[in-house]
């Protein structure tokens, strides 16, 4: 095939198991690995997935949906692996390679352009400094509070005993 002609679906060409040699151990390494790779790129959108939606906070400019798409392209890409040792796919395989390369220079884009924004979120830390700052201050505030209040109690309470004396 040369670059003038079409793609196909199939191409006249020989499965890369034949490159391999048809050697068991290779064979077996690239079918391990790319099973293993493609299963870890599916689980991983699913998680980003339910990040994305139970804390919309952390997901600033849908950066977690690009890394998912990013991800299962990447994943099909392995899966591509696997059936190109036995079927030459080949023209299917660069389409997925394609278009993982292009949702990956759009995720790279995007993370560039929202690094200042996730950089400027509080780290847990400053959080956590945060709460304990306010819970001191709520403490001092209640602390006051009951003072001024018995303080107020105190006159009033006096003021009652004095106006039962003079009845």
């Amino acid at each position: 095939m040369t670059f003038s002609q079409p793609l196909s679906l199939f191409d006249d060409m020989t499965p890369h198991g034949y490159c391999l040699l048809w050697d068991p151990v290779l064979i077996w390494s690239h079918l391990l690995a790319d099973i293993a790779i493609a299963g870890a790129y599916l689980s991983i959108p699913a998680a980003l997935a339910i990040i994305a939606r139970r804390r919309p906070d952390l997901n600033p400019g849908g950066i977690f949906y690009f890394f998912a798409g990013f991800i299962i392209l990447c994943a099909i890409t392995h899966i591509f692996g696997l059936v190109t040792l036995w079927y030459p796919l080949y023209s299917v395989e660069a389409v997925a390679k394609v278009m993982t390369a292009v949702v990956s220079v759009a995720t790279s884009i995007v993370v560039w352009r929202l690094l200042n924004v996730i950089l400027a979120a509080p780290t847990h830390a400053a959080l956590r400094e945060a709460n304990e700052k306010l819970t001191e201050i709520s403490v001092q505030k209640d602390s006051f509070l009951s003072q001024v209040s018995h303080e107020l109690r105190t006159p009033m309470t006096s003021i009652r005993a004095f106006s039962e004396i003079l009845r």
